[in-house]
């Protein structure tokens, strides 16, 4: 996939259907951890699979910094983030979780 991460101080709410066309038409899309968790949530619900989205406070930090989809798999809740490489860990302060 050809992404380019924003940062969240260039915050541009970005819908999936707006990041689909913007690959189709440049060859890259773009947007900050809660833009591409929505796409790959919207993609992971269409094919069935149960969702949820995370947002995390990390390192005693006073805010949210970071939200990623957790997918149902069968066997638990796997993590998707495609903002980070992956085996990324992170030291959660506090979680907060959202069914969807």
């Amino acid at each position: 996939m050809h992404y380019v991460y924003r940062a969240e101080q260039q915050e541009v709410i970005r819908t999936p259907q707006f990041m689909i066309h913007t690959l189709e038409e440049r060859g890259y899309f773009d947007g900050d951890c809660d833009d591409v968790s929505t796409l790959v949530a919207s993609i992971l619900m269409t094919l069935g699979y149960p969702v949820r989205f995370v947002a995390i406070r990390a390192n005693g930090g006073p805010e949210f910094t970071h939200v990623y989809v957790e997918a149902w798999g069968g066997f638990g809740w796997q993590v998707l983030d495609a903002t980070v490489a992956p085996g990324t860990t992170y030291e959660v302060t506090e979680r907060m979780v959202l069914d969807v």
